[in-house]
């Protein structure tokens, strides 16, 4: 931990800030430096959060940049740095098709955490097959070892995650934790309950 510039504070136990830190306004945002296979800058590639950023709710940011460098890596070592625009094409298709599952997978988690938010403070559960599916891995996640660590695989791109997911055995253990997950409201008033019991 003292390797790492700042870092030590950790180890004193001490405050680490003064007062409330807030994390607000984050988005899910994607940049290309090309388009319909033409690049708009030569010479320029976008790696990491300069392509893409995801909320931090997954916790794969870190996982996503470093596995772009190595891609980087790899389209380099392939195509070089003579031909600028076919640098930039090449890396680009490489992104896309490397990692523009991944960025959608990350975008779909965002819109339905949101969507749960807020049918959860409007009192009413949120319902849909696959963030329910979601959910029911979180759960096993909590409860058993083996899931745990393919719900992190498959959340840090670890290789082989796929596969952990979609081993049958725990198909079929998120397809009966679901009925549990369906069931489960967060406890406490509603936002509209919450405002009326203030106002009175």
């Amino acid at each position: 931990m003292r390797l790492f510039p700042g870092a030590d504070a950790w180890l004193e136990g001490g405050a680490l800030t003064d007062g409330v830190q807030v994390m607000a306004g984050l988005t899910d945002r994607k940049r290309t430096l090309y388009d319909a296979e033409l690049p708009l800058v030569t010479g320029l590639v976008a790696v990491g959060d300069a392509w893409a950023v995801t909320v931090p709710s997954v916790g794969r940011g870190l996982a996503m940049s470093l596995q772009h460098s190595l891609m980087l890596r790899d389209v380099l070592r392939q195509y070089g740095t003579g031909d600028p625009a076919g640098l930039v094409n090449a890396f680009g298709r490489a992104t896309r098709d490397g990692f523009g599952q991944v960025y959608r997978q990350s975008t779909t988690y965002t819109r339905h955490r949101l969507a749960e938010m807020d049918a959860h403070a409007a009192g009413r559960p949120y319902r849909h097959p696959d963030w329910d599916r979601a959910r029911a891995l979180t759960l096993l996640a909590g409860r058993d070892p083996d899931s745990l660590r393919a719900e992190r695989a498959g959340a840090h791109l670890l290789p082989g995650a796929g596969t952990e997911l979609s081993a049958p055995a725990l198909v079929e253990a998120v397809t009966r934790a679901v009925p549990e997950v369906e069931q489960r409201m967060p406890p406490g008033p509603s936002r509209s309950e919450l405002l009326d019991a203030l106002s009175a």
